[in-house]
């Protein structure tokens, strides 16, 4: 789940784990309006992954962070040095070889 924090509020009994089992089965109330909070089955291999840009954490409850574990991801981290290195190699290459005068025949390096 991504920029959805309309729907986080919607869903604490959800995170919190909070479930009603009934036979083997796992349900949870779910508020989709004022007056209607459906019983939703909860599948038993369900999980959930929720991503936050770091500048949005501010604004983030501190109880809805709580509940979850916290991984900072960037590219850095899922790109091997060897080819980042490669990369920003023909990156700076490839920004040699274009024009620094606007010209709309030829792409900018704020294009790349």
């Amino acid at each position: 789940m991504r920029r959805m924090g309309h729907l986080y509020d919607n869903l604490y009994d959800l995170f919190n784990q909070n479930f009603a089992v009934s036979g083997n089965k796992q349900f949870c109330r779910i508020p989709l309006g004022p007056l209607y909070h459906p019983r939703c089955l909860v599948h038993e291999n369900f999980y959930c992954v929720v991503f936050a840009r770091q500048q949005d954490l501010i604004k983030c409850d501190p109880p809805f962070l709580n509940r979850f574990e916290k991984h900072v991801i960037n590219m850095e981290s899922l790109v091997h040095r060897r080819h980042w290195t490669l990369a920003s190699n023909l990156i700076s290459w490839i920004t040699k070889l274009l024009p620094t005068d606007i010209n709309k025949l030829f792409p900018l390096p704020q294009h790349l």
